[in-house]
């Protein structure tokens, strides 16, 4: 898996057409810096939308796939490792 940002507000409201979940409705909040918006991708088909990441402060605050398809064992292993790598980022930013 990958994690990559969306490159502009469009690619956010089509994750959100493509994966059938209200993504698209977070634009503002984007804009006003109150969230962040990456998108997880299979690294085979990183064009094709999988799971949506919702991050606040450095916070890990959702990951939902198709229709708000909660994770998989194996999508939480792997945010789970993600999850270590922010928490090691917000201690650097801390410091």
């Amino acid at each position: 898996y990958m994690i990559i940002p969306p490159r502009n507000a469009d690619e956010i409201i089509q994750e959100g057409k493509n994966l059938k979940h209200c993504v698209g409705s977070y634009i503002e909040r984007i804009i006003n810096s109150e969230t962040t918006i990456l998108f997880l991708r299979e690294i085979e088909n990183p064009d094709n939308p999988f799971y949506t990441i919702e991050i606040n402060d450095l916070y890990i605050k959702q990951c939902r796939g198709f229709e708000n398809m909660e994770m998989d064992k194996e999508i939480t292993k792997f945010m789970d490792k993600f999850k270590k790598h922010i928490e090691r980022m917000n201690l650097r930013k801390a410091n």
